[in-house]
């Protein structure tokens, strides 16, 4: 639904006449006067994360590239049309074919790992000791949470 609000006017529209007037005094939403193309949210939301996290094997069809891939047909439904890919390719292999899951491939969750400012750890330490009596470290989430080998891969920060 948020790109479908980004691509249409008239969806955007028709969600806001419905939103209270209180919201929509907290939200820029109703001055959004353009409408996104699908290239400008395919750089948004592939090209343009890729580039940031300095991901040379994603984010574009080179030759190099993981083939991560969506492809649908247009609609004049965005909603629908986005909810309902044509083709999906993981890796290169086609799982989804006219909006079916042919089969499941597990892929993996890249998470970044920066260097922590040991101000901003003993903030964060303290407020979470302080508001819910916890340690920061129970906040952590381990690989061996979920039951399969290696389900996330580590992003170099470049930050």
């Amino acid at each position: 639904a948020l790109f479908e609000l980004l691509m249409s006017r008239e969806a955007r529209t028709e969600m806001i006449a419905g939103l209270p007037k209180s919201a929509m005094a907290l939200s820029t939403l109703a001055a959004v006067d353009r409408e996104y193309t699908f290239e400008e949210i395919a750089v948004m939301t592939r090209a343009a994360p890729a580039k940031l996290l300095g991901l040379t094997d994603r984010g574009h069809l080179g030759a190099g590239a993981i083939a991560d891939i969506a492809v649908y047909r247009r609609d004049g439904n965005i909603a629908k049309m986005l909810g309902q890919a044509a083709y999906v390719f993981k890796d290169g292999d086609l799982v989804v074919q006219d909006g079916e899951i042919t089969h499941y491939r597990w892929g993996k969750a890249l998470r970044l790992n920066p260097s922590p400012d040991k101000a901003m750890v003993r903030r964060l330490e303290d407020y979470h000791q302080q508001r819910y009596g916890l340690s920061l470290d129970w906040f952590n989430f381990p690989d061996s949470a979920i039951a399969r080998e290696q389900p996330f891969g580590e992003v170099a920060c470049r930050m």
